[in-house]
């Protein structure tokens, strides 16, 4: 169950994106791939460690990278690369406010662009 905007509730919704790509241009997306999500997740006891262990739970790489989405006002994809406990106290923050937080794991470095007319 997702919290209410402003709720400020310790309890969050994670979206997981996997096995998809990020291109930048001409506008940011993800596209294909897979989503999981996981409802539950307490804001005060995640850590890079249980961020990554979802990684490893749908079975990606040991070398991807994670990102997740930064709330913006226009509704654009805005992402950040997970490098620190800081990075994971900042989701944690974005999950107690919204109620939910989008996580974006990339195999590989996937930033490039694409004709549009083959963006879905």
């Amino acid at each position: 169950m997702e919290n209410k905007i402003g709720d400020d509730s310790d309890i969050f919704t994670l979206y997981i994106y996997s096995s998809g790509a990020y291109i930048e241009e001409p506008e940011p997306k993800y596209v294909e791939g897979t989503m999981e999500h996981f409802d539950g997740v307490f804001a005060s006891k995640i850590n890079v460690a249980f961020v990554l262990s979802f990684g490893h739970l749908l079975g990606c790489d040991e070398n991807a990278s994670y990102r997740y989405r930064i709330p913006t006002i226009d509704g654009r994809l805005r992402v950040r690369q997970i490098d620190s406990e800081q990075d994971v106290m900042d989701i944690a923050a974005i999950g107690k406010q919204i109620g939910k937080v989008e996580l974006y794991i990339v195999h590989e470095f996937h930033i490039r662009s694409m004709e549009p007319s083959k963006i879905m």
